[in-house]
């Protein structure tokens, strides 16, 4: 297994997802009603807990960059760096390509990812 934790934070509603490989095994959008500051740590715990995954067992987390609110990004690169640091992994920040072309929360994780499995969507 190649668990991967992707964090986006990029848009107004960001999202959280779980993959194996290039495989998604769930994904949590950021409920609309907070900001991500308030609600990004739960749902990554809330992720990893539902699929029955110790911290220490994600090789590789992943955050969006950009282009995105400025706030948004240091939140989720912040998150991804304390959680890469307490989780002893490997973190990875990539930029974003085409955010909106199928929408902010049906695929950016994966759209971005490309980075980490060489594919597009």
């Amino acid at each position: 297994m190649s668990l991967i934790l992707a964090i986006e934070t990029t848009e107004k509603h960001g999202s959280v997802a779980l993959l194996d490989g290039r495989q998604v095994l769930a994904d949590v959008r950021l409920p609309q009603d907070r900001r991500s500051a308030q609600t990004l740590t739960v749902a990554m715990d809330a992720i990893l807990r539902e699929q029955s995954v110790a911290p220490e067992k994600i090789e590789l987390v992943a955050v969006v960059l950009g282009p995105g609110s400025f706030t948004g990004l240091r939140v989720g690169v912040m998150a991804a760096k304390m959680f890469a640091e307490s989780a002893n992994t490997l973190s990875l920040w990539c930029m974003g390509i085409n955010q909106r072309s199928k929408g902010v929360w049906a695929n950016n994780l994966i759209h971005n990812l490309h980075l980490i499995t060489g594919s597009q969507c």
